[in-house]
C-alpha cells in the first residue's frame, strides 16, 4: 500500500455504524410500539414505556455523535482541509477548516490494547497538533496497517512518527 499527497481520509465509518443502527432500532421498536401502544390498542404506560426507550435512543445517538470522533479531509505537502462528519444535522467533535501542515508536529500510532498485554486487531493513526492546534484522527486501521500507514505518511510529510500502546 503506497501512500500518495494529497491524501484524503474519512474516519466516521464507526459513528455511523453506530448511528445507523440506532435509526434501525428505533424504525423497528419505537415506532410501530408508538403505533400499536397509542392508536390500535391503546396503554399509556406502555406509550410512556416505549417513548422513553426512544428518548434513551436519541440521547445515546447525541453522545455517540458529540464523543466519537469522525472527520473527512485532505492532506497535502502544504495544508490539512478538515470537515466533520454529520449525521441528521449534527456533527462530529472534530474541528473543521484548513490547518497548515507547520502548525503539526508528526504522526502518532496507536496500538489499541485490550486488559493486560492483548492487542487488539486495530490502530488509530493521527496527526499530532503543536500548541493550539488539535490532534487530528487521520486513520483507523487493522492488522498492522496503521504502522504502514503512519511511517509511509511521516516519510512524505518530513514528520518524525511515534508509535504507542493505548488503552482500548
Amino acid at each position: 500500500m503506497a501512500v500518495t499527497l494529497p491524501y484524503a481520509f474519512d474516519t466516521g465509518s464507526v459513528s455511523k455504524l453506530i448511528l445507523k443502527g440506532i435509526c434501525v432500532l428505533a424504525g423497528v421498536v419505537v415506532i410501530p410500539g408508538m403505533i400499536k401502544f397509542l392508536v390500535i390498542a391503546p396503554n399509556p404506560v406502555a406509550a410512556f414505556g416505549i417513548a422513553c426507550i426512544g428518548g434513551m435512543l436519541i440521547h445515546f445517538g447525541y453522545v455517540v455523535v458529540k464523543q466519537l470522533c469522525g472527520a473527512t479531509g485532505t492532506i497535502t505537502k502544504q495544508e490539512l482541509l478538515i470537515k466533520p462528519n454529520k449525521f441528521l444535522g449534527m456533527a462530529s467533535k472534530e474541528p473543521e477548516g484548513r490547518f497548515a501542515l507547520d502548525q503539526f508536529y508528526g504522526l502518532l500510532v496507536k496500538r489499541i490494547a485490550f486488559a493486560g498485554n492483548r492487542y487488539s486487531p486495530h490502530e488509530r493513526v493521527l496527526l499530532m497538533g503543536k500548541e493550539n492546534t488539535p490532534n487530528i484522527l487521520i486513520a483507523r486501521t487493522r492488522g498492522g496497517a496503521g504502522i504502514t500507514l503512519g511511517r509511509e505518511l511521516a516519510a512524505l510529510l518530513n514528520f518524525p512518527i511515534e508509535e504507542r500502546i493505548a488503552p482500548y
